[in-house]
C-alpha cells in the first residue's frame, strides 16, 4: 500500500481536437481516391484488390496476423457507350434525373 501513497492524483481534462464533419469528409476522399484506383484497373483490365493485415487464429490457437485480400466493389457502371456512378446499383444524382457522375468515351 505504500507504493499507492506516493502517487499522486491529478485531474486531466482531455483536449479533443477532431472534427467529425471533417472525419467523414476524409472517409470520403479516401473512397473516391480508391475509386480512382478501381477505374485505372478496370481500364487496364485488371482486378483491383486491397491487400489488409489482419488478426486470427491459427490451428493452435495462436492469434497470429494473415494477409487477406479485399476486392473493392466498382461505384460505378457502363451505360449508353460510356459509364455512369451508382451506389447500391441505384444511380448517384444530384438533382432528378441527371446523374452525379457521366464519364462519355471520347
Amino acid at each position: 500500500m505504500s507504493h499507492l501513497s506516493k502517487l499522486t492524483i491529478k485531474s486531466f481534462l482531455r483536449q479533443d481536437t477532431s472534427d467529425p464533419v471533417q472525419a467523414r469528409r476524409n472517409k470520403l476522399l479516401a473512397a473516391i481516391e480508391e475509386q480512382l484506383a478501381v477505374v485505372a484497373s478496370t481500364i487496364r483490365g485488371e482486378e483491383y484488390v486491397v491487400t489488409l493485415s489482419r488478426w486470427a487464429k491459427n490451428e493452435h490457437g495462436e492469434k497470429v496476423r494473415v494477409q487477406r485480400q479485399r476486392v473493392t466493389r466498382p461505384w460505378f457502371f457502363a451505360k449508353d457507350n460510356g459509364c455512369q456512378s451508382a451506389f447500391n446499383r441505384d444511380p448517384l444524382s444530384a438533382r432528378k434525373r441527371d446523374p452525379l457522375v457521366e464519364m462519355v468515351g471520347g
